[in-house]
């Protein structure tokens, strides 16, 4: 029994390559399932009736605003002079104008996450098939050459 061992150095690749991608699947499952995107505060204007983007409201300036957390890291604060029923109105407005277009912003960013995923997932191992063949072929110019019959 000859004993091949370019054959076996290939199926440990093969086995790698899939055990890698189940890897690169665990660690990237987080970005591509809840991809983070940069927070957006916005304040809600009585005065004019607008929300305007905003940066991070002050500690102590949150007892006079009502915190709303929403999808796609996005906070709107209201003041807290603002009747309970107006808040919610003004939420389900400002849900539909503000937060709902960030979904394109998260479908990029997954996809990103995926394209990178997959990127990782094929390169490395192709790379390492490319080292062991260009090894093999290294290897191969030292035998000795076997006579013509």
């Amino acid at each position: 029994m000859v004993m091949n061992v370019w054959r076996g150095l290939f199926r440990f690749w093969v086995i790698g390559a899939g055990l890698w991608a189940i890897l690169v699947a665990i660690f990237m499952y987080d970005e591509i399932k809840n991809p983070h995107l940069p927070r957006e505060n916005y304040q809600f204007e009585s005065s004019t009736g607008t929300f305007q983007k905003s940066g991070k409201i002050r500690e102590e300036h949150l007892k006079f605003y009502y915190e709303r957390n929403f999808p796609n890291n996005v906070y709107a604060y209201f003041l807290v002079d603002i009747p309970e029923d107006s808040i919610d109105k003004l939420a389900t407005d400002f849900a539909r104008k503000y937060v709902e277009p960030r979904n394109g912003q998260v479908w990029n960013k997954r996809l990103e996450a995926i394209s990178l995923a997959i990127g990782f997932a094929v390169l490395v191992p192709l790379i390492v098939l490319l080292f062991g063949y260009a090894l093999r072929w290294a290897i191969a110019g030292f035998e000795r050459s076997r006579p013509n019959p």
